[in-house]
């Protein structure tokens, strides 16, 4: 999905990932790992900052993906925006208002 973006996620992500594969830890553990990481960095080049957007939605996707329910519907749009992008955009979760 990132790539559609032209962002990729970072070798951290991946690792992290492998491990909740594996089992030897829970999705949880897997976000507190993630926005852990970034914000023990001081400085951010605009690579990593698309790096850092591609890592905790990917993080959320994976918890989005084991639920059981979906209903498709605007509002449960609207809730999975809010959820994939919480963390990445103070508008996670609204409806724009503006073309882009």
């Amino acid at each position: 999905m990132q790539d559609v973006d032209g962002i990729q996620t970072s070798e951290y992500l991946l690792e992290t990932a492998k491990e909740h594969i594996e089992g030897k830890i829970d999705i949880s553990t897997v976000q507190k790992r993630i926005y852990s990481y970034y914000e023990q960095r001081n400085v951010r080049m605009t690579v990593e900052q698309e790096t850092m957007e591609a890592d905790i939605v990917a993080a959320h996707i994976a918890e989005l993906l084991a639920e059981k329910t979906f209903q498709f519907s605007p509002a449960e749009l609207q809730s999975i925006h809010r959820r994939l992008f919480t963390g990445v955009f103070k508008t996670a979760g609204q409806y724009r208002t503006v073309f882009i």
